[in-house]
């Protein structure tokens, strides 16, 4: 099987994250919904639920035993939903 350079799995992540920007940029609504839904678009490819891509490591420098990634989008939408219940 054929592994990816850091190279080549660097400028395909960058170019998902332009083709999100480009996506978000189009979709109607406020400003805060549009970077609300970039931001979980992002946290949805770093938890590989976009296209096939991979779920990618998400960890602390300082703790890299740690890895958050893999429920990010779903922890994101759940505290944007909360926060916006209690802006009301």
């Amino acid at each position: 099987m054929y592994q990816k350079t850091t190279e080549e799995v660097r400028n395909e992540f960058l170019e998902q994250i332009m083709m999100l920007i480009k996506y978000w940029k189009t979709v109607e609504g406020t400003t805060e919904v549009k970077l609300n839904g970039l931001a979980f678009s992002i946290l949805t490819l770093l938890d590989g639920y976009h296209g096939d891509q991979p779920k990618f490591i998400v960890s602390p420098e300082t703790q890299p035993d740690i890895d958050i990634s893999g429920v990010l989008h779903e922890v994101f939408g759940a505290y944007v939903r909360s926060e916006s219940g209690n802006s009301q």
